[in-house]
């Protein structure tokens, strides 16, 4: 009988977010909960703003920083200065 199944793989976090930027399924969800306590890709529990948790649950990977610096009614100099924290908590795909 098997209780625990361990499987390993390193997780997919970037320093630099790319030209589309993108985090987890689970990310998003729950940054469209709007719950401000997030796991991020490391399994850690990491804490957001409200403004944070609308940008991530954008971040599928279809659009790009002019696509969603408009949907957010915000410059994409603010948006690149955000994005590297995110990549920093490990909120950010590669």
């Amino acid at each position: 009988m098997r209780v625990v199944e361990l499987h390993f793989h390193a997780p997919r976090v970037t320093s630099r977010p790319a030209e589309y930027p993108k985090t987890s399924a689970l990310i998003r969800l729950q940054a469209a909960k709007g719950e401000p306590l997030l796991t991020n890709l490391h399994h850690e529990t990491v804490k957001v703003s409200a403004d944070t948790l609308r940008l991530l649950s954008l971040l599928d990977g279809s659009r790009t920083l002019n696509a969603l610096a408009e949907e957010l009614h915000t410059s994409i100099a603010d948006l690149s200065a955000v994005l590297p924290q995110l990549a920093r908590m490990a909120l950010i795909e590669e």
